[in-house]
């Protein structure tokens, strides 16, 4: 609005372009309005953050016990924005900022300070434009060498977050797609002295804040410190202040440039005219220390807020709390409507040029004025009693001129505001596309040298290529040779298998001829199948009457006369040639030895068992051994040659029983877990007779005259079958638990048997009646192949227990005579030699040990 004073009230004009040219480049006076007071109520809230978001004109909380972030009003109203159960246990919130330059997303410092549970430090970044609970857009980890305590964030106007490690002095940058950083790592964190006497020594780097000038300030708790970092590099210096802040906590930067950093204790108002280089203290308030002030917020650019989170009991874990408070905290010199003014050394032109337009504006002003007041000068050389009225009116008249030049003032001064600060938003946009350029430049650097790496990968790809060309090329030529000899070979091949075909047909006609043969000498036996029957049982009759002539008294052993490690990983299996002190044992080291026990020293070694030995048997001439084997195979040896004579074939499952006639040296029988029971003819090599039975077979034996196989199962029970037609012939319950051993006497009358319920019963073959039970209360049956043995004059037993010991029994008196202590592992295995002595005995560490 023009207006035109007279040219005696230019002292008013000159106070008028005065004031228009401060208000062109200053910021107007902080008047106070009493200070507002929130008080929160939440049960053990304990917020140790605080950030104000000027979209919902709300505060936002984070909470150190519940890993929580909240809403609070301006009235103290308190809402949840986010509890996350995906975090840790015992996690806390620190700091927090919002990101309102890009997008509105709220930033929360997550960890744990439990030291028994493993360091988790990160960084959530939540949406704040969805209605809580507020979706988690990312969650990145902080990674450090060692336990690092992330404490305060800032975040920049592209998105950029950064965090301070208390522990290790540096700060993290986690970009906006959540990768993280080092950001700045300087010495300069570390070349202060920590403040003697500070409560929490080991809390370095704490608070920080972005300036829009690209930087950022932050402060250190144990120095008292503040620095400055460069947005860019991370270069960072210390800002020169007449004092040490110690315990500086958080730290806010107001609209006008004043920096606002909270301590336990106090609060103090910084500032700078030298962009941060030095600074000095504007003015500090103490604080209430009782309530333990840890977080600072402006609101609208000016008021300041600080937070009394009580965060001295948060801390200890054992103390509840119900209320907290935000307070807004006001200067003495602010209240009393003292002015502020914070001249940035970057205006310094822009405010030179307004001050010369101004100038230049009132030059042509004053130029008006002289013309337009001309006619008062005139006026004023009348008679002062003529002019009277005339004064009067004009005095009036000049009244409401300046009225008027004070509400043209006004708007000047307010539209003046407004463009100060649409410069400066329109500086901090351009301060942000420069940076935006710079990134981009250096992207579309890295890009051009991507660009290179990726042309000198492709000329080595190509020669590679090359290189592979060719030798595909003479690859190929050898293929062709190769299809060419391919081709020569299937003719060779055709004319082979031709002349194969014709010797299987002359092979089928000679076995055709063997056939006949064959069943012309089965007509034969049929008309001498009694007389060989009769033959065979006279033979028996004598054979049996020959053993009882040899029996010889046994006595009962106390004495350990040879303790051998005979086998690697355990030895399952001992037996005693017929009529002989030779011991032959296999193990779990897939070897069979024989042992002279007079001496116990090795007599020899037989090869070629594969599998763990779990039984052995000899037949009646001594002339060959049997092992039974876990590879599902039995092995014959030739025991004058060493060498293997027959591996016999046909079960399903590991073989852990087998005997040998008693009669004669042609039948061996075996049985596996597979439920058969199988008979083999040595002559032939293969199987002549296979039984099935409903329950799997531990251990086995032939009957006297070696028409009877006798078997003890996993479900207790004693079984007779024929051997010629397979069938059941009886069977009884023998024990309450899993058979694991039967040894028949050398008379053939009796059978020994063991079970898992730890008792060892002798049975009558011919009635199958148990005629004598043996037990001791320590005597305990290691495994389900636990073999036992009786004495050649069936007049004691012997067992071996999961204690190391053996327990002799004497049959007479129905009780132990003797306990064998000489293993340290469950003895496996019992045998009693034909001759009467000694006894042997093997554990589950291949130890065997000689009694006598």
């Amino acid at each position: 609005m023009a207006f035109n004073p007279p040219s005696y009230l230019r002292p008013h004009c000159t106070l008028l372009i005065s004031l228009c040219i401060q208000a062109l480049f200053l910021v107007g006076p902080t008047l106070a309005s009493g200070p507002h007071i929130i008080t929160i109520r939440s049960p053990n809230l304990f917020p140790e953050g605080i950030a104000w978001d000027p979209s919902s004109h709300r505060f936002v909380l984070g909470s150190f016990r519940h890993a929580s972030l909240h809403s609070l009003s301006l009235s103290g109203h308190l809402q949840t924005l986010v509890s996350d159960p995906h975090l840790p246990p015992n996690s806390s919130v620190l700091g927090i900022t919002i990101d309102t330059a890009r997008r509105r997303r709220l930033l929360a410092v997550i960890l744990t300070f439990d030291p028994s549970l493993p360091p988790f430090n990160a960084l959530a970044v939540y949406d704040l434009r969805r209605p809580p609970p507020l979706p988690r857009l990312f969650l990145s980890p902080l990674s450090a060498p060692e336990r690092p305590v992330a404490n305060d964030v800032a975040v920049d106007p592209l998105g950029n977050a950064y965090v301070t490690n208390s522990a290790g002095n540096f700060i993290w940058k986690i970009d906006a797609d959540g990768r993280d950083s080092i950001f700045s790592n300087s010495s300069v964190f570390r070349s202060h002295p920590i403040h003697a006497g500070f409560i929490a020594p080991a809390c370095g780097l704490n608070g920080i804040a972005y300036h829009d000038d690209g930087y950022f300030l932050a402060v250190q708790s144990n120095t008292g410190k503040i620095y400055k970092i460069n947005g860019r590099d991370g270069a960072a210096s210390r800002v020169q202040l007449e004092k040490d802040l110690v315990g500086a906590d958080g730290i806010k930067i107001r609209s006008d440039g004043i920096a606002v950093v909270v301590a336990y204790y106090r609060m103090w108002f910084l500032k700078s005219v030298d962009g941060w280089d030095e600074a000095k203290v504007y003015d500090e308030i103490a604080l209430d220390a009782g309530k333990f002030p840890t977080g600072v917020a402006v609101r609208e650019g000016k008021r300041v807020y600080v937070l009394y989170g009580h965060m001295d009991e948060g801390m200890l874990g054992n103390v509840d709390r119900m209320e907290f408070s935000v307070e807004e905290v006001e200067l003495e010199r602010e209240r009393n409507g003292e002015m502020v003014w914070v001249i940035g050394l970057e205006d310094d032109e822009t405010a030179k040029i307004a001050i010369k337009h101004a100038m230049r504006a009132l030059r042509r002003r004053h130029l008006i004025e002289e013309g337009a007041h001309a006619p008062a000068f005139i006026a004023l050389s009348r008679p002062l009693a003529s002019q009277g009225s005339e004064w009067k009116e004009k005095a009036e008249n000049l009244e409401r001129e300046l009225q008027q030049c004070y509400k043209a003032q006004a708007r000047l001064s307010e539209q003046l505001v407004v463009e100060v600060a649409e410069a400066r938003s329109s500086k901090t946009l351009l301060q942000e596309r420069d940076f935006s350029i710079k990134v981009l430049q250096n992207e579309v650097t890295l890009a051009r040298e991507e660009c290179s790496r990726l042309k000198e990968t492709l000329e080595e790809k190509i020669k590679a290529l090359d290189l592979m060309i060719n030798e595909n090329g003479s690859l190929k030529e050898r293929l062709e040779e190769a299809t060419v000899r391919a081709r020569n070979a299937e003719a060779e091949n055709k004319i082979l298998i031709d002349r194969w075909m014709l010797q299987k047909m002359q092979d089928a006609e000679r076995l055709n001829e063997v056939n006949a043969m064959y069943e012309d000498m089965m007509d034969r036996l049929k008309t001498t199948s009694i007389e060989q029957l009769a033959w065979q049982q006279v033979d028996g009759v004598v054979r049996q009457s020959e053993a009882d002539e040899n029996i010889v008294g046994s006595t009962v052993p106390s004495l350990c006369k040879h303790k051998v490690h005979a086998h690697e990983g355990g030895c399952g299996s001992i037996i005693f040639q017929y009529s002989s002190g030779k011991l032959i044992s296999g193990g779990q080291d897939q070897t069979i030895k024989m042992w002279d026990t007079t001496s116990g020293t090795l007599s020899g070694n037989l090869y070629g068992c594969l599998g763990s030995v779990l039984d052995l048997a000899v037949t009646h001439d001594s002339k060959s051994v049997i092992a039974a084997s876990s590879s599902n195979n039995l092995f014959v040896w030739d025991m004058g040659s060493g060498r293997v004579r027959h591996t016999l074939t046909g079960h399903t499952n590991k073989v852990c029983a087998v005997d040998a006639s008693k009669l004669s040296s042609r039948y061996v029988v075996s049985a596996a877990y597979d439920r058969t029971v199988k008979v083999w003819d040595l002559q032939k090599g293969y199987c002549s007779n296979t039984i099935i039975s409903h329950s799997n077979c531990n251990a086995l034996c032939f009957s006297s005259d070696g028409q009877t196989i006798c078997s003890g199962h996993v479900d207790g029970n004693l079984r007779l079958w024929d051997i010629q037609t397979g069938k059941l012939l009886t069977e009884v319950a023998a024990h309450s638990n899993a058979v694991t051993s039967i040894c028949p006497s050398l008379s053939g009358a009796i059978v020994l048997t063991s079970g898992r319920d730890n008792l060892h019963n002798l049975f009558d073959m011919r009635t199958l009646e148990v005629c004598s039970t043996f037990k001791a209360d320590g005597n305990r049956v290691a495994s389900n192949w636990s073999r036992s043995c009786i004495s050649s004059d069936d007049n004691y037993v012997a067992a071996g227990s999961t204690d190391g010991s053996v327990y002799v029994w004497s049959r007479s008196r129905a009780d132990v005579v003797g306990t064998l202590k000489g293993h340290t592992s469950p003895v496996l295995s019992c045998s009693w030699s034909g001759l009467g002595r000694p006894v042997a005995s093997a554990d589950k560490n291949g130890t065997i040990c000689i009694w006598i």
